[in-house]
């Protein structure tokens, strides 16, 4: 499909008047005429997202194609940290009451805030973000998404579970907040009545803690899972799981930062990323050290999408690389051959494995 037409009043894209103001937007400010107009999407995974500077505007603007959204269930919310805001909580003019029907995000308890929720942060900018996109683009049948250069482009948001529980009682919570982007039809889901996966403008993924039965329990799925390496199982498919992910270290072991990964570890990556693929899944590490050599290390291995912490410097180093036709260099070989590699036993930085 081509971009969407642009506002000719006011070119300037609109996502970047909302991170100009430098604070997350109120509800009546969630868009802006030619949301993302110049801005070509990137298999980047946004880490950590609530950490960036405004969760979710940032890493659209960055061009991320999956944002990390680290979340627990309301309980870990525990009297001992609400004493610890409790000042503030008093002398705010508004009083804030930890839901018991949403998430709250936060990669670790002590971040844990009733006012940042994955509704607050995510769900609701989301659906009036997609509500005015389709508005813009004349209400299509098939509906277009959050990148106005890639309107059929999904965009991945990820609910990281950051405990057991949470993965396990915080499936039933996310089905339920899902309930407007489901019926405004805005989410990629698999039928199993009819066995076809639809793709919409968002695709929701469970990672960490996420229950896989549990999500697998619906009659039509509408969250999919972010398989593991090294706990890979054989019910695992595109019709109910997106990526496999895992930390790098549990796959190659030690690594070097400064020298980079062993002629093993990098044939430990490609043979993973080979796998995953042939799966029908998109291959991904987290734990690499966020630097262009092992950026360039692990595209030209296979991995499709990279996470990032430094989403800028991210962002401007794979736009100089093609990954499945996203963003603009280097690419993955699956006929790769050892000798076209020298001293990979001492490392691999300062050579390059694609010619």
């Amino acid at each position: 499909m081509n971009p969407l037409p642009h506002n000719q009043s006011s070119l300037e894209c609109g996502i970047r008047k909302i991170i100009a103001t430098g604070t997350i937007p109120a509800p009546n400010a969630y868009w802006q005429p030619n949301f993302t107009t110049s801005i070509t999407p990137i298999n980047c995974w946004s880490h950590n997202d609530e950490h960036q500077q405004i969760p979710l505007y940032t890493a659209l603007a960055a061009g991320c194609i999956a944002i990390e959204a680290d979340c627990f269930i309301p309980s870990y919310y525990s009297s001992s940290r609400f004493l610890t805001s409790l000042l503030s909580y008093f002398t705010s003019s508004s009083k804030l009451v930890v839901s018991e029907n949403d998430l709250l995000v936060g990669h670790e308890t002590s971040e844990l805030n009733p006012a940042k929720t994955l509704s607050s942060l995510y769900l609701d900018p989301l659906l009036e973000i997609l509500t005015q996109q389709n508005k813009a683009a004349g209400n299509p049948e098939k509906k277009v998404g959050v990148w106005n250069e890639n309107p059929h482009l999904s965009l991945h948001l990820t609910v990281d579970y950051k405990s057991i529980s949470s993965g396990h009682d915080g499936i039933s919570i996310l089905y339920s907040l899902l309930e407007p982007l489901r019926t405004a039809g805005f989410l990629t889901h698999y039928d199993s009545a009819t066995e076809k996966l639809i793709s919409g403008p968002i695709t929701i993924v469970g990672t960490g803690d996420a229950d896989f039965e549990l999500i697998c329990g619906y009659e039509s799925i509408y969250i999919f899972k972010d398989a593991r390496f090294f706990n890979f199982l054989s019910s695992q498919n595109p019709f109910n799981s997106l990526y496999v992910s895992g930390n790098i270290s549990k796959s190659i072991g030690r690594f070097s930062k400064s020298k980079g990964p062993t002629k093993k570890q990098v044939r430990i990556i490609r043979n993973e990323c080979k796998e995953v693929r042939e799966r029908g899944l998109i291959p991904r590490y987290w734990g690499a050290p966020d630097s262009e050599d092992w950026w360039r290390i692990l595209v030209e291995s296979g991995v499709e999408v990279l996470s990032c912490d430094d989403l800028d410097r991210g962002g401007e180093w794979l736009r100089g690389c093609i990954i499945n036709g996203v963003g603009v260099g280097a690419s993955w070989k699956d006929d790769i051959k050892e000798s076209d590699v020298e001293g990979w036993d001492e490392g691999l930085f300062g050579r390059c494995i694609v010619s």
